[in-house]
């Protein structure tokens, strides 16, 4: 397969903003990572500096996984397309970045977690960290 084509110029943030990796993917994801895709997790990092809006917006009313203001990055060893640029149809990539835009005075693009898609294992361990995160009552889980 051909590398992803990729624009260079990323879009201006509106706002300040940081990103913020959680322990859980420095410690439990990204060391399960092989070959190239670490190098390709990096970039997306990288990337999400210049603009946090690369990803596609999660479904927020998503009946078994609702993740509300998070949005993810389909990637494979081969790279990963930003979420304005086309991408060629048959281009279905195994992993998934999952980040969350948190709002205050600056807002944190929390990266909460990076899986395959199958199973919706990546969406899956986002909704278990963010509950955790936010403190969610069981009953409040999915």
């Amino acid at each position: 397969m051909a590398s992803p084509k990729r624009s260079w110029a990323p879009t201006p943030p509106q706002h300040e903003h940081g990103v913020e990796v959680l322990q859980q993917v420095r410690t439990e994801d990204v060391p399960r990572l092989t070959g190239g895709l670490p190098r390709v997790v990096a970039e997306i990092v990288r990337d999400l500096y210049a603009d946090p809006l690369i990803g596609e917006e999660c479904d927020p009313e998503h009946v078994e996984i609702p993740l509300r203001d998070c949005r993810k990055v389909r990637f494979d060893e081969s790279g990963y397309f930003r979420a304005d640029e086309e991408r060629p149809r048959a281009w279905r990539p195994e992993w998934r970045l999952v980040y969350r835009l948190e709002a205050g005075e600056v807002t944190v693009v929390a990266v909460v977690a990076i899986s395959q898609r199958r199973a919706m294992l990546a969406y899956r361990l986002a909704k278990r960290r963010l509950d955790k995160r936010d403190g969610a009552s069981p009953a409040s889980r999915r």
